[in-house]
């Protein structure tokens, strides 16, 4: 099914653009214009996130955020009322269809400003959702934040790929991953709360200037789980460098913006406890990303990647997984 296509089924004829968005690695997305000037985003979504339960569990928390306040992406149901069609040509994918949040998308974070603002979305965006009471119905076979499942998943793949001629030039890294992983597993006993899941600058929509978030996007991976998990998976996005750099750097000044900015507009969000933790977080997400991105150069199935720079996916996927080691060794210098 062709993107035009699909947008018949959403009450769209003959938009006057369609064009694609190369930002996120997971669904194929476009953004669209439709003939009265109306914007909205549209995405074939991933087989592993396709399942129609996933989009009723997106479309109740942006709704829980906007009778908050709090701006997000809405689901447009299509014609017949559903929040997703099924492909054509392959049943596994979905199409569904997202209002458009105009503004701008980083890639990186480049100033202390920036960090303590994303920091502070963070925070309000995480207590909006601390009433809400609805029980999530999607159940992803492996959410980001189940650092102790991706672990065995990687532990069980680096197993079964041990003779094979992959693992040769990687054993290094898979042996390094495999002793340390298990060091940083988080304690089971944290309080949890509704969680985005993937809080990648990317997914910061800044207003026309730049200084100001407008909105927290992609929230494909909402669920519950302690905000450890949430912010060390931020703060390793935005104070790390390009993900695939074998030099990759943490930026300990953005980390400390982004903290504050936190703490500022949320005091009382984070016990003692697990602010003494967050360190150990910020570690542990940036490994266990780094085993999921090498587990992917076993079994590539599952990452996009960037193919003007990689021929193949395997490629890309080993040089994200070192770039994140990279970034480990340093945080680890910086970061006690």
């Amino acid at each position: 099914m062709t993107p035009k296509k699909a947008l018949v089924h959403f009450g769209i004829r003959a938009p006057r653009q369609i064009s694609p968005i190369s930002v996120g690695l997971i669904h194929a997305s476009f953004k669209v214009e439709a003939r009265d000037g109306s914007l909205f985003v549209l995405q074939k979504l991933h087989p592993m996130l396709a399942h129609p339960s996933l989009t009723e569990d997106y479309a109740s928390v942006t709704a829980h955020l906007a009778a908050r306040g709090v701006r997000a992406q809405s689901v447009v149901p299509a014609t017949h009322g559903v929040l997703s069609i099924p492909d054509d040509a392959d049943p596994k994918r979905r199409w569904r269809l997202l209002t458009f949040v105009p503004g701008q998308v980083f890639e990186s974070i480049n100033t202390a400003a920036r960090a303590r603002a994303c920091g502070a979305a963070t925070a309000e965006f995480q207590q909006a959702l601390v009433d809400l009471r609805y029980r999530f119905k999607s159940r992803l076979a492996l959410h980001p934040y189940d650092t102790l499942k991706f672990y065995r998943a990687f532990a069980a793949t680096a197993k079964k790929f041990a003779r094979h001629p992959l693992m040769a030039a990687v054993r290094p890294d898979v042996d390094f991953l495999l002793r340390e992983l298990p060091k940083l597993q988080l304690p089971k006993n944290l309080p949890a709360a509704v969680v985005h899941g993937d809080l990648k600058i990317s997914n910061f929509v800044f207003d026309r200037r730049g200084a100001h978030v407008s909105a927290i996007i992609d929230l494909d991976t909402c669920a519950r789980f302690p905000v450890l998990f949430e912010l060390g998976d931020a703060l390793r996005s935005w104070c790390g460098g390009r993900e695939d750099d074998p030099k990759n750097r943490f930026n300990l000044a953005l980390y400390r913006a982004a903290v504050a900015g936190y703490v500022d507009a949320a005091p009382r969000f984070l016990r003692a406890r697990e602010r003494a933790l967050l360190p150990r977080a910020v570690k542990l997400i940036v490994l266990n990303l780094a085993s999921r991105f090498l587990r992917d150069y076993f079994e590539d199935n599952y990452f996009g990647w960037n193919h003007s720079k990689y021929e193949t996916r395997r490629a890309a996927n080993l040089a994200r997984a070192r770039g994140q080691i990279a970034l480990y060794r340093d945080l680890a210098k910086k970061l006690k």
